[in-house]
């Protein structure tokens, strides 16, 4: 049995990361495969003993979609050596319209988010294992990059012996149609977060309507401090860098489209739903952010100002409560100081909440000139916090070393 070298567990890999992971190129002997032919074909039987080469492709590659389709397509013309099977979430795109493939729709990670909760990698990686099988494919490609895309090329050439001119006339078409992806915008949360450096400021299309800009800055050691776009966000982001935290501030965007609206039960019903897909992509950018952004130390969520144009976190990401003793700890803790439990966003290790006095009756004084808050943990503990703005840095090396010490 192969064992995947990158788990389905992850918010920020891509699909065809892990594909190229799992299948390393082959997946080795089949049993068979389905009878399937190119639709153009008068004699469609005489393709049924043909291997069968499988490409994954979601929106995260479409830059790449054209040139993967065309240069592979020559290779198949060329030799007949093979048939071809794309899975991919989005088959729109005009290379699909120039190849005669047969199409495997998978799910893709946006409609996934607008219909449930949860990680969608395994759903998707579930799929592709199931394709594999069902269509009994021997060769698994899922190239990212342009690079990868000509590997792939010079491996089919070489695997069903196309001709040199073949060969060189597929990789010039890749070359030609491969183009790069625009850096500040992304069709989902995968696949890009090797190519950022130290900071970086993305739109993720959400839908059609909707798009969350992440503000990222990476840190050069350990834990990173997340939030919603805000003053207090703000202030306390600088704080957090000071203490070379890396950071990620969220906020939502409307985008202008010409799409029609949902013909159903009236404004209202559409903006429950609204409001629930971008919670739930809300949920996935924490995720994927604490992922790539900790660098093994704590994960902080910062409960201070909402963002604009969506939904408050903590209105639904934290939807459980630190399990066993933890949960104990954390609920008798609550009832002491008569405030209703926090609950840490998973897989998060805790909340600076702005939003609570540390000394009842006192207000929040100028978010440039005092800090105020406490910190929950997500084993229960809490501690107040208040003094100059030169107390945060401080207070976060400390919760980092604690957090470090406890992994060791």
């Amino acid at each position: 049995m192969r064992t995947a070298a990158v788990t389905t567990d992850s918010w920020a890999t891509s699909l065809e990361t892990w594909t190229r992971s799992y299948f390393r190129g082959a997946a080795g002997e089949v049993a068979g495969t389905m009878d399937f032919a190119p639709r153009i074909t008068r004699r469609p039987y005489t393709f049924y003993d043909l291997p069968v080469v499988m490409v994954v492709m979601t929106r995260h590659t479409a830059h790449l979609q054209t040139a993967i389709l065309h240069s592979l397509e020559l290779l198949r013309e060329a030799t007949y050596g093979f048939r071809a099977v794309v899975v991919t979430d989005s088959a729109t795109g005009a290379g699909f319209h120039d190849v005669d493939w047969t199409v495997e729709h998978i799910l893709g990670e946006r409609e996934w988010l607008a219909a449930r909760e949860g990680n969608w990698l395994p759903h998707a990686a579930d799929h592709v294992l199931w394709a594999q099988n069902i269509y009994g494919a021997s060769i698994v490609l899922a190239p990212e990059t342009p690079e990868q895309v000509q590997q792939a090329i010079v491996r089919l050439a070489e695997r069903f012996q196309a001709a040199d001119k073949v060969l060189a006339t597929a990789r010039g078409l890749a070359e030609e149609q491969s183009s790069a992806p625009e850096n500040s915008v992304r069709a989902g949360l995968r696949g890009w977060w090797q190519d950022i450096g130290d900071s970086a400021d993305i739109a993720v299309l959400a839908d059609e309507v909707s798009a969350l800009r992440l503000r990222i800055s990476r840190g050069a050691l350990p834990g990173v401090l997340l939030g919603q776009a805000g003053a207090e966000v703000t202030t306390f982001r600088g704080q957090a860098e000071a203490a070379e935290y890396s950071t990620a501030v969220l906020s939502w965007e409307a985008r202008s489209t010409g799409g029609v609206a949902e013909p159903d039960a009236g404004a209202e019903g559409r903006e429950a739903r609204q409001a629930q897909r971008l919670q739930r992509w809300l949920h996935a950018a924490v995720m994927a952010c604490a992922e790539e952004l900790s660098q093994a130390g704590p994960s902080l969520w910062l409960e201070g100002g909402a963002a604009a144009g969506g939904p408050d976190l903590a209105a639904g990401v934290a939807a459980e409560v630190p399990a066993g003793v933890a949960a104990d700890v954390a609920a008798d803790r609550a009832t002491e100081l008569g405030e209703p439990p926090t609950v840490t966003p998973q897989p998060l290790d805790g909340t600076i909440d702005l939003r609570s006095s540390a000394v009842p009756g006192q207000a929040q004084a100028d978010a440039s000139s005092s800090v105020e808050c406490r910190v929950h943990m997500s084993y229960g503990r809490s501690l107040d916090v208040q003094g100059e703005p030169s107390v945060v840095p401080v207070m976060l090396n400390r919760l980092r070393q604690i957090h470090l010490m406890a992994q060791a």
